[in-house]
């Protein structure tokens, strides 16, 4: 990139006093080199490579909140369905606890029944 000179504020012609200057021509210098040199290139590489790591630690992030999305999501399905399945099983033992009471209580009524009969008979 050439700079190139502008005319002076106050007239239309270039200043001779400005292409002299010292301080001009070290900045011009700088602007030189600086143009000619490499780093700019190595700055836009590392900035790519910045841009490319910060993509893929967003993206690894991301990736992990949904992981742990799912895991909790799929933890909770594990957990209604544990509870379901306790719920059938108390259920199922609740039943089978009255079976077993209605079976007592017949028991209990044909034994009383044999004995009524037994102490009828003479």
């Amino acid at each position: 990139m050439v700079i190139a000179r502008l005319p002076c504020v106050r007239c239309t012609e270039r200043c001779s006093s400005t292409v002299n200057s010292p301080t001009v021509e070290n900045y011009e210098t700088k602007a030189r080199e600086v143009e000619e040199s490499r780093l700019p290139v190595f700055l836009k590489i590392g900035q790519r490579i910045v841009w490319v790591v910060y993509a893929l630690v967003v993206v690894s992030i991301g990736l992990k909140e949904r992981i742990a999305r799912r895991e909790r999501t799929t933890r909770e399905a594990r957990q209604l369905a544990d509870n379901a399945r306790f719920q059938v099983e108390t259920q199922q033992y609740e039943a089978q606890q009255e079976a077993a009471r209605v079976r007592d209580a017949r028991q209990f009524a044909l034994q009383q029944q044999e004995a009524q009969r037994r102490a009828a008979e003479p």
